[in-house]
């Protein structure tokens, strides 16, 4: 999180996993709930990475049939109780990552990178 917060303004922050969606999607959620995202955007963010991966997932499958598809298949009551979860021990994005060690100003550097300033118009 301090790495894409001391990010220059006009540089981007490439996070992913090995299959895209816990690790990736937890931070995902973080951030998205750091700015004010709701409950039902952070769960749809999170399953439409199955959409993205669907046909990387039947390959595997097809060559590995033992594999657990599970392993890789974003599932919503996964990110649903991760989400329950963490707001129960940690009340908010913001209060996790004061405990984790980022400042006020980190922060609050984090919201301007994820929030488009209304006054800026995208062509």
């Amino acid at each position: 999180m301090k790495i894409i917060a001391d990010t220059k303004e006009d540089e981007g922050v490439l996070y992913h996993c090995t299959a895209g969606k816990d690790r990736t999607g937890v931070i995902s959620a973080i951030l998205l709930s750091l700015v004010g995202a709701s409950q039902c955007d952070i769960l749809a963010d999170y399953q439409i990475s199955y959409a993205y991966t669907i046909k990387l997932i039947r390959q595997l499958c097809k060559e590995n049939p033992d594999f657990p598809a599970y392993i890789v298949e974003p599932r919503i009551e996964y990110m649903e109780k991760f989400l329950e979860l963490f707001n129960e021990k940690y009340g908010s994005s913001e209060k996790y990552l004061l405990e984790i060690g980022l400042t006020d100003l980190e922060i609050e550097k984090l919201k301007k990178k994820l929030l488009i300033d209304e006054a800026v118009s995208i062509a």
